[in-house]
């Protein structure tokens, strides 16, 4: 197990693509010190060449946030563009985005293969303006297989993840606080288990409960 703290996106990306599956990589400096790297996935087209490892750490400095790094325009993971190569926690870090920015119009977090898989996002805030996943729903995360026969089998945990993004195309307000464990799925599910309990999705500020795989879903 191995740390690399970096000072610029240069820095980021190359420890990105290196890092073992039980590494870690610290972004140094404050939330006024924004880093940019589209993705905290590695990428197959950049040098140096990436490391067939998933599962590394990409966390702040401090548990707060107005004293830990910010990440712009920068998504967590999207499968279908990123490849397989995934962090497995992102912690203490505030993710801004914006309007017509980079990562506009793609997801924020989408998982599709059946490999087992586990994500965790700890004392994250997510804020800014973002349209959405275009051409799939404006989706802002996404967990789901496209075969009944090759189920998903992620495991995505949310601890403290603050969400207040705008600008989504269906015009849906996200829950602005999120505390689930061993959770499948996002916003869509917090809206019915809102509507289950008789509770205004447009109220909700923090949301906590287990959810199963069979609920496995999208946001």
């Amino acid at each position: 197990m191995a740390n690399t703290d970096v000072l610029d996106n240069t820095a980021l990306r190359n420890a990105i693509q290196v890092a073992g599956s039980s590494d870690s990589v610290t972004l140094l400096g404050s939330a006024t010190d924004g880093y940019s790297v589209l993705t905290l996935a590695k990428r197959s087209s950049f040098t140096p060449k990436a490391t067939p490892f998933s599962g590394y750490t990409v966390q702040g400095t401090s548990s707060t946030l107005a004293n830990s790094a910010k990440l712009v325009n920068t998504r967590i993971y999207q499968q279908n563009v990123d490849g397989p190569y995934a962090p497995g926690v992102v912690k203490d870090l505030t993710l801004n985005y914006t309007n017509g920015g980079p990562a506009d119009g793609g997801a924020l977090l989408s998982v599709t293969s059946p490999a087992i898989r586990s994500i965790t996002l700890d004392n994250i805030k997510i804020t800014g303006v973002h349209k959405g996943w275009n051409g799939n729903g404006n989706l802002y995360m996404s967990l789901r297989s496209f075969s009944a026969g090759t189920p998903l089998n992620t495991s995505l945990t949310m601890t403290g993840v603050t969400v207040d993004v705008t600008g989504q195309n269906n015009s849906f307000r996200a829950p602005r606080k999120i505390s689930a464990f061993q959770c499948f799925c996002g916003h869509e599910k917090a809206a019915n288990r809102a509507a289950w309990k008789e509770v205004l999705i447009s109220t909700i500020d923090d949301i906590t409960w287990p959810i199963a795989p069979s609920q496995q879903g999208s946001c």
